[in-house]
């Protein structure tokens, strides 16, 4: 770890991100879309920006003025019932294209599984192409459990970010995207 400023965030850039309401609790709000099966969770300061295509979802919530911190969601809608869903595969896929449109990367956990999860689990570092800024991303892959979505998620956040508090940022980050879920039927 350098000792460059930059590697050197105040406490208070942390508690902004994950708006932690100084109890060490984060203050987040529930979000759902009906129509993808979704629903997650996000502080209650980050902005949302969907983009929905035809059998297509894409959910950034992202603090103000950020411009690599904050949550993804891919959702996407199949026609047909997906036999033999693969979460691990489709994780995969998806670092495989994440990858091309980064600068630099480097997996930093390859896709596994936990016994008994139907989630798919990675982590990332990276430069993105559009910014000069490092991050660090973990992600997730799952299916909705009629097998007629996909999702992947993902949460990054800076690099120094991470270096100030690394504890906090991976529980952060499991806690966002552990909140996405899979509506189904009552």
């Amino acid at each position: 770890m350098g000792s460059a400023s930059h590697d050197n965030v105040p406490r208070a850039t942390l508690q902004w991100l994950t708006g932690q309401n100084g109890t060490g609790g984060s203050n987040l709000t529930t979000h759902e879309r009906l129509d993808y099966a979704v629903q997650f969770k996000c502080p209650k300061h980050w902005e949302l920006h969907p983009v929905v295509r035809e059998n297509f979802l894409l959910i950034r919530a992202v603090p103000s003025q950020s411009q690599l911190d904050g949550l993804s969601i891919n959702a996407f809608a199949y026609h047909k019932k997906i036999i033999n869903p693969d979460p691990i595969t489709l994780l995969s896929r998806f670092l495989t294209q994440f990858q091309r449109n980064m600068y630099e990367s480097t997996v930093s956990s390859a896709p596994s599984r936990p016994e008994g999860s139907s989630l798919a689990f990675a982590s990332l570092d990276f430069v993105s192409k559009s910014s000069p800024l490092r991050g660090r991303s973990l992600i997730t892959a799952l299916y909705h459990p009629s097998h007629r979505y996909h999702y992947v998620c993902v949460f990054a956040a800076r690099r120094e970010l991470w270096l100030e508090d690394e504890a906090l940022m991976e529980a952060f980050a499991r806690e966002v995207l552990g909140s996405v879920s899979c509506l189904t039927a009552q």
